[in-house]
């Protein structure tokens, strides 16, 4: 399966590149193909101050290859890490967090969208039913 890594990066010591290559190791040592944030970084010098171009370069892996996201348990810290679990979500592939994957692959709990669907768009203040 191929599949997107995700989880912090900014604020954490050399962006966190150690717990993305722990967490390769484990999914590739399973038979997965797997996208590394840290690993494309590095192979194409990409630094923190260019986060336009990283983040740029993991949407459009995901968009034209990932079958699903997998998530380091610190993705909650990470504006970066949701945007691409909405992504994933905005496509219709799953995502699961890391240490659940690793014990049931495929079949482990999958995270819920973070913006729950619901029929009400809500602006400054507006409110107003949208139906289908």
């Amino acid at each position: 399966m191929r599949l997107y890594l995700g989880g912090q990066m900014r604020g954490l010591p050399d962006f966190g590149h150690a717990l993305f290559d722990e967490a390769e190791q484990a999914l590739t040592s399973l038979g997965h193909e797997v996208f590394s944030p840290a690993r494309y970084d590095r192979e194409h010098e990409v630094k923190g101050e260019d986060i336009r171009l990283g983040i740029a370069a993991d949407m459009a892996w995901i968009l034209a290859h990932s079958q699903g996201m997998v998530a380091i348990d610190n993705w909650p810290n990470s504006l970066g890490a949701k945007s691409e679990i909405q992504l994933h979500h905005a496509v219709g592939l799953p995502v699961w967090e890391l240490t659940d994957f690793v014990t049931w692959g495929i079949n482990a709990p999958k995270i819920p969208a973070l913006i729950p669907a619901t029929n009400v768009l809500e602006w400054r203040g507006f409110r107003m039913d949208v139906k289908a």
